[in-house]
């Protein structure tokens, strides 16, 4: 029952030897964990690190044709993770840069896990590049200096890709090379830890555009689970003086990596303003966006102060602007279909695109509106539309033009080329029919294209351009108007209700100056005009013809001129406008006309020569009936016009016909003659006026009887 004696003094000393064996395996273990930690420990001491350095900027070199440069302290560990400190680190720049390094890094660490390494896994336990300054630049033809690949750059600065063996094996996404090129040479998986960007600079220059940006204070965290998790990153920067947020997702880590296509969203904060993109991310060396896009900016114009570019706008403009749509982008082109814009108050939808390859950026777009009201973007207006005593009757006042420069320094902001269909255009109290308004903007120099606009019954075209190249600035007006009724339109437009009927008109004028006086005073050019079936309101030149009491007594009634057909040319010169041609054809009379407007001092001065004919035709009747005609003049300041008759000249017209001066004074009123004459001509009015001296004014018809000799 005990078993063989001899079989159990056989197995002792077997046990005794496994025991033996196992102490010694153990030992080994033992003396090769201890050897293992002593080398980990030892190793910074004993491997040459400075050999190692110069191998990995050699392999470096040999990738990337770039040089890569270590001017400060390597330390190097091996446990518990694989960790290396570099100071002073310096990255080469494209070959056909002149602009220095690309990146000089002032503290890099990177700590790896060790066993993990071995199987092809990268788990990065810390990465951190602290007081880095990172130079990013694209030439003319879009060559990117970011542009590396395996192989380097050819003498162009152009990316050359290593090319694969011909059979080589496509390899699973799990690990090796992707299709498609972008390999990452038998990396099967990537944990990121502690990565982060620690009060970095990045400098960014576009030699198309002639542009350059810098941000300062970047502060950036990227994290990933694994290769085929979402990728994130978050950080802050300072752009001008102001905070940017950044804030970006990846659908997967491998596909930034591989510069391979993945869903992305990414929000921008910019003070108060913000930018989210959601679509999918093209990144790489040539990087794009497509997808759907939101901008809101609740302040634009101190977003423009801020950036150093003040807009010159009246008060309540440009107060808030959004624009969202469907974005295609790239570095050099950001566009946008089913654009739908909103500023201030005005909604506009339609496509937009902004173009960075130029030497600045330059907006094109075609949109359309409803009802464009554009008061609040003009400069302040000195009076109002309706009559006032302080106006008089012309509703503007005599305050006189501006002397304070005109900032055209928003025209340097960018190039646009744009088209505006509008519903209806508000200017002020003038009011625009449907509107189609091209812009265009190139260096400075501004041409509004009107090709087709509504206005107060009629149509018309206008072509205003504004070139703030010229110094000092120069402006041009081009013009054509047909079938206008003028009434409502000049009321609204300048106050005055002293014209009325269908109305045409053409100029083309030219100014230059830096003011609104300036320009004003330096108006030249020429145009034309015609109105017909119309009238002057305020005046009766009808009455003033018939008898010289009814220049001054109409009876209560309107006084009012009508017509069958008012027009002439002009011509304007250092902003006097000069008129010689007027005619004025109406039912017993014909009108002529010559004077001048005098813009920069704000008056009038027009004599007006009327001559009676002998039937109620308003056009070619004869001219020729006899009787004395008295010519009008009209005169003085707009807001204080004056109409009198110019009863000398008429009295020197009837030198040729006497009878005609007695027959007039025979056929008024008794009382009406000599009072007429005694105002026109100073005389005493009813109730015996004197002289400023005390003396008594001479009788007027005496004066009369003087002139005629009788």
């Amino acid at each position: 029952m005990m078993g063989n004696p001899a079989d159990r003094a056989g197995r002792a000393p077997d046990k005794g030897r496994d025991e033996r064996m196992v102490r010694k395996l153990l030992i080994a273990v033992a003396v090769i964990v201890v050897l293992l930690i002593g080398a980990a420990v030892a190793a910074p001491f004993l491997i040459p690190t400075d050999a190692i350095m110069r191998r990995v900027v050699a392999e470096v070199e040999a990738r990337t044709g770039r040089t890569l440069a270590i001017d400060g302290d390597v330390s190097l560990s091996l446990l518990p993770v694989l960790a290396v400190d570099v100071n002073q680190v310096r990255f080469g720049n494209a070959s056909w840069s002149d602009a220095g390094e690309m990146a000089k890094i002032d503290h890099m660490a990177v700590e790896l896990a060790l066993w993990p390494l071995l199987s092809g896994e990268v788990r990065v336990a810390r990465f951190v590049l602290d007081q880095p300054v990172i130079r990013l630049e694209r030439r003319a033809d879009g060559t990117a200096n970011w542009q590396i690949a395996a192989g380097g750059e050819t003498m162009s600065g152009t990316v050359q890709p290593a090319a694969p063996a011909a059979d080589a094996p496509e390899t699973s996404t799990s690990g090796g090379a992707a299709p498609g090129g972008g390999g990452q040479g038998g990396l099967s998986g990537l944990t990121l830890g502690d990565v982060r960007i620690t009060n970095g600079t990045v400098l960014y220059r576009d030699a198309a555009s002639g542009t350059e940006q810098r941000l300062d204070d970047v502060n950036l965290t990227v994290a990933t689970e694994t290769l085929d998790t979402p990728l994130t990153l978050t950080g802050d920067a300072v752009w001008r003086d102001m905070p940017v947020a950044i804030s970006a997702r990846a659908e997967t880590a491998r596909a930034v990596i591989e510069g391979r296509e993945t869903p992305a969203r990414v929000e921008l904060g910019l003070r108060d303003a913000r930018i989210v993109l959601d679509g999918t991310a093209l990144p790489g060396g040539q990087p794009g966006f497509a997808g759907t896009s939101a901008v809101t900016v609740p302040d634009p114009r101190g977003l423009a102060d801020a950036m150093g570019t003040p807009l010159a706008l009246p008060d309540g403009a440009l107060s808030a602007l959004s624009l969202a749509g469907r974005m295609d982008a790239t570095p050099a082109r950001v566009s946008l279909s089913d654009a739908r814009l909103t500023v201030d108050e005005i909604e506009a939808t339609g496509r937009m695109a902004l173009d960075l390859s130029g030497p600045r950026p330059k907006i094109e777009g075609a949109l359309a509106t409803g009802d464009l009201v554009l008061d609040r973007y003009l400069p302040a207006d000195a009076g109002g539309g309706a009559t006032t005593p302080e106006t008089g009757a012309g509703g503007r006042g005599d305050q006189g033009w501006s002397d304070a420069p005109i900032d055209l320094s928003a025209l340097a902001v960018a190039d646009a080329d744009v088209t505006i269909n509008a519903g209806s255009v508000t200017i002020r109290d003038t009011r625009l029919g449907a509107t189609e308004l091209a812009l265009r903007l190139d260096d400075r120099r501004l041409t509004v294209d009107v090709p087709q606009t509504g206005l107060y019954g009629g149509s018309g075209h206008v072509i205003i351009g504004v070139n703030g190249r010229a110094s000092p600035a120069s402006l041009s007006l081009k013009g054509t108007f047909q079938d206008l009724d003028l009434l409502p339109l000049l009321t609204a437009a300048t106050g005055s209700d002293r014209l009325e009927g269908t109305g045409r008109t053409e100029f083309d004028l030219t100014a230059r100056g830096n003011s609104q006086a300036a320009l004003i005073g330096s108006l030249a050019g020429r145009g034309l005009y015609a109105v017909t079936d119309g009238a002057l309101r305020g005046i009766n030149i009808a009455a003033m013809i018939r008898n010289l009491g009814g220049a001054f007594d109409d009876g209560g009634a309107e006084r009012k001129t009508d017509f069958a057909r008012l027009g002439g040319s002009f011509t304007a010169e250092r902003g006097i406008v000069s008129n010689r041609d007027t005619e004025l054809q109406a039912p017993l009379l014909r009108v002529t006309a010559a004077g001048t407007v005098n813009l920069p001092e704000r008056r009038l001065d027009y004599r007006i020569e009327p001559k009676a004919v002998a039937n109620l035709e308003g056009q070619g009747g004869r001219a020729d009936l006899a009787g004395l005609m008295v010519p009008v003049i009209v005169e003085g300041p707009w807001s204080n016009l004056s109409y009198r008759p110019d009863l000398e000249g008429a009295l020197r017209q009837g030198l040729n016909d006497p009878e005609a001066v007695r027959r007039a004074i025979e056929g008024a009123r008794e009382g009406d003659v000599g009072d007429a004459l005694k105002g026109l001509l100073g005389g005493r009015q009813s109730g015996g006026d004197t002289n400023t001296d005390g003396s008594e004014p001479a009788d007027p018809l005496d004066q009369l009887k003087g002139l005629f000799k009788r």
